[in-house]
C-alpha cells in the first residue's frame, strides 16, 4: 500500500493536452496496456484456493512450474504455489522471476 502516492499514470488532477477524439483514443490505448507486473506466491494449494474460484485463470508452465495468470485492472497478475519451506519458495520463485514482476507478495499463513 502506498499512502498519498499515485502509482500509476491517471492520478488525480493530471490534464490531458491532446485534443478531442485524439485525447479518447490515447485513453483507450492506455488501458490497454499493462501498468504493471505482479507475482504471487503461496505456499500451499489452499491458500491459493480463493484465489482460483474469483478469477478466470490460464495456467503455464515456466522452468517446471506452473504458472497462474490473470488480468486485473491493467496489472498483469501471476500466481506460483510453491510448496512449503524455504528451499521450495526459492526455487519455484527463481524459476518465475525471468518474467520480472515489479512486484513480489508472499500471500498466505504462516
Amino acid at each position: 500500500m502506498v499512502s498519498g502516492e499515485w502509482i500509476c499514470e491517471g492520478g488525480a488532477g493530471e490534464e490531458d493536452e491532446v485534443g478531442g477524439g485524439v485525447r479518447e483514443e490515447a485513453k483507450k490505448q492506455r488501458s490497454k496496456e499493462v501498468q504493471m507486473r505482479v507475482l504471487v506466491t503461496f505456499a500451499v494449494e489452499a491458500e491459493f484456493a480463493p484465489w482460483r474460484k474469483l478469477r478466470n485463470l490460464s495456467s503455464r508452465e515456466i522452468n517446471g512450474i506452473t504458472v497462474h495468470e490473470a488480468m486485473i485492472g491493467r496489472a498483469a497478475v501471476d500466481f506460483v504455489v510453491s510448496g512449503m519451506g524455504l528451499e521450495n519458495a526459492q526455487s519455484a520463485t527463481t524459476a518465475v522471476l525471468t518474467k520480472s514482476p515489479d512486484f513480489c507478495i508472499a500471500a498466505g499463513f504462516a
